[in-house]
């Protein structure tokens, strides 16, 4: 019988055409304005300038979820990024929905007006925006500590590679949950959205089946993904995707385009960037621990995320620079010779 091989999940979701001289990266630009306006928003909040935290907030979102989406088309290609971004939205959107109709899930829990236009008037359209943008970094981040250092050949239908996968979607959504340790009491105490029937048991107010919640939201979403990554790496034996794939380049080709995807589907060219939605969570992770200390008054709150992003912000970031750190010391070493030859052309002029 012909068997299929495979690689581990890292590598099989990394597999990328050789990059050229001429690649564009637009999500390193993206991340520097997210970051930007990230200083812009603390900045309003330390002055109590409260009538502009509603859009900064929306604007934050909106800003993370373009640098996640278009680092996703960098290294993955448009129509994977596509189908990604499509099964997130969807799920979270449902999960959504039924949590605040019925309150199972998450918990009994309502938006309000703030953060603008509600779908089905329950759930405010940004909401599934906000879970992409976190998705992708939290399986990123998963998938580096998960990586092999040699990649084995097998079935992708083994039980071991149904064990990998499983471990990187629970590992990756244990990752996306640490972070609502920040995010649920700040958006609360924003007026964003509000809890009812806590119960005994909570989180400085938020009850403990919001966090369930999540974990199950996150692994549900996390197990669509590695199926469309494997579907799309054999989108030749499955008519219906490689279909579907046609559709979606067709759309993307259109005049409506503006040429852009041609630009977005290419690969990132430098090593260091193909981990930036590592960094996009060690950022998340230093950011939100600091200013629950500085901004909120909420030490408490910046402890408990400090230690439940850490616990995988930590070797990431260790493994960052186990992998990269020749890396960014060539960078380093060009930067410092481009300075020195301006000045050298500068004097001779």
């Amino acid at each position: 019988m012909h068997r299929v091989e495979h690689l581990s999940v890292w590598d099989a979701s990394h597999s990328r055409a050789p990059a050229t001289g001429r690649d564009l990266q637009f999500s390193p630009i993206l991340l520097v304005i997210y970051v930007a306006v990230m200083m812009t928003y603390g900045f309003i909040h330390f002055t109590h300038q409260t009538h502009l935290t509603a859009l900064l907030t929306v604007l934050t979102v909106v800003l993370m979820f373009c640098t996640s989406f278009v680092h996703m088309v960098e290294t993955r290609g448009l129509r994977r990024a596509v189908l990604m971004a499509a099964s997130a939205f969807t799920i979270t959107l449902a999960a959504e929905w039924v949590g605040v109709a019925t309150g199972a899930l998450f918990g009994h829990y309502s938006y309000s007006d703030q953060l603008g236009v509600k779908v089905f008037d329950l759930v405010p359209l940004v909401i599934p925006i906000a879970w992409l943008m976190m998705l992708y970094p939290a399986f990123e981040t998963a998938a580096l500590l998960l990586r092999r250092r040699r990649p084995h050949v097998q079935s992708p239908r083994s039980l071991r590679t149904l064990a990998e996968n499983g471990l990187l979607a629970v590992t990756a959504a244990a990752a996306m949950t640490a972070w609502d340790l920040s995010l649920d009491p700040r958006m609360v105490s924003d007026g964003n959205w509000a809890w009812r029937d806590v119960g005994q048991y909570a989180y400085f107010g938020i009850p403990l089946s919001n966090f369930a919640g999540w974990l199950v939201t996150a692994f549900a979403i996390y197990l669509v993904w590695l199926w469309i990554m494997r579907a799309h790496a054999h989108a030749r034996a499955q008519p219906r995707l490689r279909r579907m794939n046609a559709m979606v380049e067709r759309l993307a080709n259109a005049p409506g385009a503006l040429g852009m995807t041609r630009h977005l589907s290419r690969p990132l060219r430098s090593p260091v960037w193909s981990a930036l939605p590592v960094v996009i969570y060690i950022i998340t992770w230093l950011g939100e621990s600091i200013v629950n200390v500085v901004l909120w008054n909420t030490p408490l709150v910046g402890l408990a995320v400090f230690v439940g992003m850490g616990v995988f912000s930590v070797p990431a970031l260790a493994r960052l620079w186990r992998d990269h750190g020749d890396a960014l010391l060539t960078v380093g070493q060009l930067l410092r010779d481009l300075v020195i030859r301006d000045r050298t052309i500068t004097r001779n002029l």
